[in-house]
């Protein structure tokens, strides 16, 4: 069974690297060019991965990933950004990663795989977004 990815992604010439990045990689991507669009595509279907550009305008990107977090919270999501200062917020908001771009065609595919690949019984950005914002106490 192919692995799904949505790609929320307003533009074009990024959309073509990332299919040629993933061609014949046994991937199915979905595109959609706003967060409103994909979140609520998220809600009916399945998908295994999200990849986030920074940039789409039609909502503020920070609350996309959180509802992306809170409708699965082991879902890897990886956020597309040209500053690397984003990195760590994007971290701290519950992305697994940031990827910054110029893109790498190798680096995104030996991302996407290991991610699709690995295990997620934890989700750490949940744990690192409460820890680093002081939201939850030690139980022991």
């Amino acid at each position: 069974m192919k692995k799904r990815i949505l790609i929320v992604e307003e533009e074009r010439l990024l959309r073509q690297f990332l299919a040629a990045a993933t061609d014949g990689d046994g991937y199915e991507l979905v595109w959609r060019q706003t967060a409103h669009e994909a979140l609520r595509r998220s809600l009916d279907e399945h998908f295994d991965l999200i990849l986030l550009d920074v940039n789409v305008t039609d909502m503020d990107v920070w609350k996309a990933l959180n509802w992306f977090c809170l409708l699965r919270p082991l879902r890897p999501v990886v956020m597309l950004t040209e500053r690397s200062d984003q990195s760590r917020r994007a971290e701290i908001f519950g992305a697994t990663l940031a990827l910054e771009k110029p893109l790498n065609q190798t680096r995104v595919l030996e991302t996407l795989t290991r991610l699709l690949n690995e295990p997620h019984s934890v989700a750490p950005s949940l744990f690192t977004a409460a820890r680093d914002w002081g939201v939850y106490a030690r139980i022991e």
